[in-house]
């Protein structure tokens, strides 16, 4: 089986959503696919074939004051307005198509970190509700989101624990795999500033989760390791931007040249990812 593997990282996913919308103009439809974070919110657009709808939000509503500023932190804990991005947004200003969505041929896991354990969970997001709390979740990076309280217990974005969940991925069966990144090849985590921030503010409260914050960067190049030796053995194909792009970008211009990086990179594989299907392989 082929399976698709969506990593996050906020508004660099709008090369993820380029190459989302190059599959569904050409109706390449995955049977399973995995996401983190952003990664996941953007396969939904593509799971309910709205061509174009997850880039056109990004470009209408995310310099709004609704969508992200201080006073929504002051709020409700959240830089981000959680109930306006996942509740306002796809039931009123720009409606999702939930029936289209849950008619999909094929599963949606979404991976989010419980912030206990300090390990990834995969939920399944084939009846979410018009809350989408399985998508608050996986986006709830610790200081910026609240932690989602789901199956009685906490939790945050996925990528703490996984980022690039092609192992989950292969263990669920998929022999073959595109991955869509959104950083660009040769890229190599290292310690940051921000994990180390995020790690002391909830250490008190969530030590283990504090610890793999910390232990992020060696979890995310490890993941790469494997991924490149996928790709080596002509089991996974991947779909790197050309450039580095900004989690948090103002700039409309540079997030559809990210867009249109996604779409490019696409068509330029598309050959290699119909392969992906093939029996004999």
């Amino acid at each position: 089986m082929a399976g698709l593997v969506l990593e996050g990282g906020s508004f660099r996913t709008a090369f993820t959503l380029g190459a989302l919308d190059a599959l569904l103009k050409n109706e390449i439809y995955f049977p399973y696919i995995i996401g983190v974070s952003a990664g996941a919110c953007a396969a939904t657009s593509y799971m309910s074939r709205q061509y174009y709808r997850g880039i056109d939000i990004f470009l209408k509503y995310r310099n709004t004051k609704e969508y992200q500023s201080i006073k929504n932190y002051l709020k409700d804990g959240s830089l981000f307005g959680i109930r306006y991005i996942y509740e306002e947004i796809p039931n009123k200003l720009y409606p999702f198509d939930y029936d289209a969505f849950k008619k999909y041929p094929g599963t949606l896991k979404v991976v989010v970190t419980d912030a206990y354990s300090g390990k990834a969970e995969y939920l399944e997001a084939r009846n979410f509700d018009y809350h989408n709390e399985e998508f608050i979740a996986t986006c709830s990076l610790p200081g910026i989101f609240p932690g989602v309280h789901l199956n009685k217990t906490v939790y945050f974005d996925g990528g703490i624990a996984d980022s690039i969940p092609l192992a989950k991925a292969i263990a669920d069966g998929n022999t073959k795999n595109l991955v869509i990144l959104t950083r660009p090849k040769g890229f190599i985590r290292k310690p940051d500033t921000k994990s180390k921030t995020m790690a002391r503010l909830i250490k008190r409260k969530y030590p283990v989760l504090s610890k793999a914050m910390e232990n992020r960067h060696l979890m995310y190049n490890k993941e790469l390791d494997l991924l490149y030796e996928k790709i080596a053995a002509n089991e996974a194909i991947a779909l790197f931007p050309n450039k580095a792009y900004n989690d948090i970008e103002p700039d409309d211009d540079k997030l559809l040249e990210a867009y249109h990086d996604g779409f490019e990179e696409a068509i330029k594989h598309l050959e290699e990812i119909r392969g992906l299907f093939r029996k004999d392989l």
